[in-house]
């Protein structure tokens, strides 16, 4: 008896390797979704925190503006009153 394999070990042998293959890939493409999802997870986490941090900053911009406006509007009814 001789140690190659017949057609059918050979072809048995094949489609072992193909189910293992098929699961891998299967496994690899849950895996890379389940990353992907949890990256654009992420994403949006930090781009809710940009728009905060960017509205808390306008929000100080502006009111740092009227602070000086106002400042301004108090000095010219000083200067007016005094002349």
């Amino acid at each position: 008896m001789s140690n190659t394999p017949t057609l059918r070990e050979q072809r048995e042998a094949h489609d072992r390797r193909a189910r293992i293959i098929d699961q891998l890939h299967a496994q690899a493409t849950a895996t890379a979704d389940h990353l992907l999802a949890q990256h654009r997870a992420i994403e949006a986490k930090i781009r809710a925190i940009v728009l905060r941090r960017r509205a808390r900053f306008l929000l100080i911009g502006v009111t740092f503006l009227v602070f000086a406006l106002a400042c301004l509007f108090a000095l010219a009814g000083m200067i007016v009153m005094a002349l």
